[in-house]
């Protein structure tokens, strides 16, 4: 299977096996070498307009913002339209 999409649809062992192998392809694309100044805001959706951006990273809108829960201070959403393993951090360099 190639798409998690197409796991989900199914039950079991399969549906792990397919995602795993999702993740596994995911991770063996290259650094994208980008970086995005997203701004602090609300949970709303802030779409990314076409450019580079969006192109190269398939994201096609993030929310960011404050979040008061036990272990974070904020939290990230996005949508993209491909699969990647995609690794954020704040300018202090935190993950």
């Amino acid at each position: 299977m190639e798409k998690l999409e197409d796991a989900i649809e199914e039950v079991g062992g399969v549906a792990l096996y397919a995602r795993s192998e999702t993740l596994q392809a995911a991770a063996k694309k290259n650094h994208f070498g980008i970086q995005v100044h997203w701004q602090l805001g609300d949970a709303k959706w802030n779409y990314i307009t076409p450019g580079d951006v969006r192109t190269t990273t398939a994201i096609m809108r993030y929310s960011l913002y404050e979040y008061s829960g036990p272990k974070y201070s904020y939290s990230l959403a996005f949508t993209n339209t491909e699969h990647y393993h995609y690794h954020f951090e704040d300018e202090t360099g935190d993950r």
